[in-house]
């Protein structure tokens, strides 16, 4: 199982053309379907085994991938190659999980062999000696060094008139779903933290718990992109926006009972294969 990586500082990118998401699914997770709290890693690693087919899910923007495979900015994508949606159609999903840390943004030109530090909490990234605020405006102080960013686990829905089917791997009350996992940073995540902060306090208040034990998987959301170009400089900015789905009475829709029952079954199962014991010669099927 392979693993990738779409940063905003990837190779060949100029500064301020978009912003952009690392995406690869995480079947450990699943077994929690709890929220959780942050963690502190640089490239989270995927456990091997017990798996459901795992596929990358990407922002196609103006340069690597998209340009080679000839896929317009803002769209969503699996494997770097077959797209899902354009830029303004929706993804139905279920956000798992949210995972929040600080990572290290250094400044001047990308280096591809630099490994910028990655923190749990803020607390960490200053006691390490980074910068997570801005400077006073008009101040001319320096820029934060250190900026947030999370980690969105999450179960995509398939959308009508896919070309990847395949990648579609989990039933759950009759309709499929990728399981996947978002990286977003800097203005990404800029854009989509206030909308997880109401899921999770909303979510909390309606159980009557502490606001940090509230979980982002109450409710269907919507994920969408929005490439937008600068006419002055050319540049497109690539933003993703997260809202509840909501019925024909504009309330938002909650994840129903059955779509829960069928994510506690695989859960489980997933739990109940990881302490299985391997495979013998007699078991395999060829």
């Amino acid at each position: 199982m392979s693993e990738s990586s779409i940063s905003p500082n990837a190779k060949n990118a100029k500064p301020g053309d978009v912003e952009v998401v690392h995406a690869e699914p995480d079947v450990a997770a699943l077994a929690k379907m709890n929220g959780g709290g942050a963690v502190a890693v640089q490239q989270p690693a995927v456990p091997e085994a017990p798996s459901i087919p795992h596929v990358n899910l990407a922002v196609a923007y103006g340069v690597g991938f998209g340009v080679t495979e000839g896929i317009a900015t803002g769209a969503l994508c699996f494997d770097k190659k077959h797209q899902i949606v354009k830029a303004g159609q929706p993804l139905v999903a279920i956000i798992n999980n949210v995972r929040k840390y600080w990572k290290e943004w250094p400044e001047g030109p990308f280096n591809p062999s630099y490994k910028p530090a990655a923190f749990a909490t803020e607390a960490e990234a200053v006691a390490a000696g980074f910068r997570t605020q801005y400077a006073p405006k008009g101040s001319g102080g320096p820029k934060r060094n250190c900026a947030p960013g999370c980690v969105l686990e999450l179960f995509v829905q398939q959308p009508e008139k896919c070309s990847n089917e395949l990648a579609f791997c989990v039933l759950l009350n009759g309709k499929r779903y990728a399981p996947a996992r978002m990286y977003a940073e800097k203005g990404l995540f800029a854009s989509i933290e206030k909308i997880l902060d109401q899921l999770q306090r909303a979510d909390a208040a309606a159980r009557g718990v502490p606001p940090a034990e509230g979980k982002w998987n109450q409710y269907f959301v919507t994920l969408v992109t929005q490439a937008k170009q600068d006419p002055q400089t050319g540049k497109t900015d690539v933003r993703l926006y997260i809202n509840p789905l909501l019925d024909n009475d504009s309330r938002s829709v909650k994840v129903d009972d059955k779509t829960r029952s069928d994510l506690a079954e695989l859960a489980a199962s997933i739990a109940s294969a990881a302490v299985a014991p391997a495979a013998t010669e007699e078991d395999l099927p060829f």
